[in-house]
Parts: C-alpha cells; sequence; structure tokens
C-alpha cells in the first residue's frame, strides 16, 4: 500500500473514533496559482465520480488534535479546444465562468470561458496590477429550483493549466447569487504588483415558452399582422409590415402570458432586438435574440 494512503488511512481511523474534525487548510501550497472564476455543477453530479482525469497536483494540510498531517492534493485539470477557443474539464457536466491567458507560441491572449447569460467582462490595468471582473447569470427551469449547487473555484499556474480541486461554497436552491473574489502578488520584470479576479453569479429560475406570438399595429392602433414563431433554441428573425409603426412579442407560458411593446425606428437603418431565454432539453436556459427587419423574410 502507498506509504500516503496509509498514513491518511490511519489519520482517519484516530479521527473517527476520537469524534473529531478533520480541519483543512483550503490554500496550502497554491503555488501562488491564480482564481480565474467558477464552474458550477449540480447536486445531481458527483466531480469525483470519474477520478481517471484526476492528477496529483501539491498537498494540503490537515489539523488535528493528533497534529499535523500533509496530503497530496488532487485536482482536475482542463483541456484547450483550439476550435472553440475554450477550456472544458473532461468528463465533467458544469457551467463555467471564468476566464484564462491562453499562450499561442510567443504571444499569449485572454478568454472568457461562460455557459451563462448576461454576460459581462471587464478588465482594469493601472500601474499597480491588473484585474477582472466577470459577471454572469445561469437559467434554470422551475423544475430545478430545488437544486443545490457548487461553485467550484478555477485556477490557472503560471505556464498556463487551468485546473479546479473542488474547492468551493455550495448554494442552495432557488434563486440565489454570490461571488468569489481572490487577490496574489506578482513579480513581472523586477516591479511587484497584484493581480485581482472577481467573478459575480446568480441563477433564477424562468418558466418555459409554449408559444410565441408577434403581432403588429398601425398608427391607428390597428391589428395588421400576427405570426407564430417557433420555441426552438435558435435566433429568428421577422420583418416589420408595411403600415406597422410598433409590434408586440408575445411569450405564453402555462399561467401567464409577458408582452412586450417595441416602436418601429424612423431610420431604417435603425434595429429592434428582442432577448428570448429559452430553455433547453437539460432545463437550462440560453439568449436568443429575435431581430425585426426592414428585410422580407
Amino acid at each position: 500500500m502507498n506509504k500516503k494512503i496509509l498514513v491518511f488511512l490511519l489519520a482517519c481511523s484516530m479521527l473517527l473514533s476520537s469524534g473529531c474534525s478533520l480541519a483543512k487548510e483550503e490554500k496550502a501550497q497554491k503555488h501562488n496559482d491564480r482564481m480565474v472564476g467558477i464552474f458550477l455543477t449540480p447536486d445531481t453530479v458527483d466531480i469525483y465520480n470519474d477520478t481517471e482525469n484526476w492528477i496529483e497536483y501539491g498537498s494540503f494540510e490537515a489539523n488535528t488534535e493528533f497534529g499535523k498531517f500533509q496530503f497530496p492534493e488532487s485536482i482536475l485539470p482542463a483541456e484547450f479546444d483550439e476550435e472553440t477557443g475554450e477550456f472544458y474539464f473532461p468528463g465533467l457536466e458544469g457551467y463555467a465562468l471564468f476566464e484564462a491567458t491562453v499562450k499561442d507560441g510567443d504571444e499569449s491572449y485572454h478568454t472568457v470561458c461562460s455557459d451563462m447569460a448576461q454576460n459581462k467582462f471587464g478588465v482594469k490595468s493601472t500601474d499597480f496590477g491588473d484585474s477582472y471582473d466577470l459577471k454572469g447569470t445561469l437559467y434554470v427551469s422551475e423544475k430545478m429550483e430545488n437544486t443545490a449547487w457548487s461553485a467550484n473555484q478555477v485556477y490557472q499556474t503560471e505556464d498556463g493549466m487551468v485546473y479546479l480541486n473542488g474547492h468551493g461554497n455550495i448554494y442552495s436552491g432557488g434563486i440565489f447569487s454570490g461571488a468569489v473574489e481572490e487577490t496574489i502578488k506578482v513579480t513581472e520584470n523586477g516591479k511587484e504588483g497584484s493581480v485581482s479576479t472577481r467573478a459575480e453569479f446568480s441563477i433564477e429560475t424562468i418558466k418555459e415558452i409554449e408559444k410565441l406570438l408577434v403581432r403588429q399595429y398601425n398608427e391607428n392602433g390597428e391589428l395588421i399582422d400576427t405570426q407564430e414563431l417557433s420555441t426552438a433554441g435558435e435566433d429568428k428573425n421577422i420583418s416589420w409590415a408595411e403600415d406597422a409603426v410598433w409590434a408586440v412579442v408575445e411569450e405564453y407560458h402555462a399561467d401567464d402570458v409577458v408582452r412586450t411593446a417595441y416602436d418601429r425606428p424612423e431610420k431604417t437603418a435603425e434595429e429592434v432586438t428582442h432577448t428570448l431565454v429559452i430553455l433547453n432539453s437539460d432545463g437550462i436556459g440560453q439568449e436568443y435574440i429575435l431581430r425585426f427587419s426592414e428585410t422580407k423574410y
């Protein structure tokens, strides 16, 4: 038996027999890795279920009344998809909200990986360092309102490896919001500075759109055109009727209707858009755009 595993088992047996708790110092031996965001996983997903892709990286220290014990730290490295330009965690289902540095030969650039809606990403650079600010919302169906979520923190090493280690907060079901933030000290070209990252996220439940109508009216308020559009997850286009001056988008749910009105712009070059959040087969809402156009479709 591996000596480290044996020590771990002995320590656990002592803790169980004495009823003591094992306190893990989450940030032990992080190698100054940078926290770059979060990866949300529902409670239906066991991130440790598939250990094939996990590797040993550093260690953590457990404090007990019997002393301190060092144990190997396990992490799940992300892989980079050259075609999409995004990172993903092999064998793990979840929803990303993080930024990372990608090295391309002698050059490097930042990329944002997000499976959320209403994304916002900001960068601020000063003489004292850089700060990154991410925001995103995950829309879920009402059937998932009792789901608990783990906000697994995502890190990146100095040589570019992106990984998670299972550290993070657990949130109960329903509507909630959270944030993670971390700052590290860095030295570049002999100059000391800092890099900070903040990821702010929220989960909101939404209703399924069962029917989607667009009604158009003339200047007298008379209904002149009605179209029913597909509720499939895709962007949609609709043409302005010849004498239409305003329109209403109607989203029908099981127990209510949400109506949004839009004026037809006087300048034909101006575009009117309506954002739709449509649930996919997994119960996750994705944003799509409904565009009003002078072009005839």
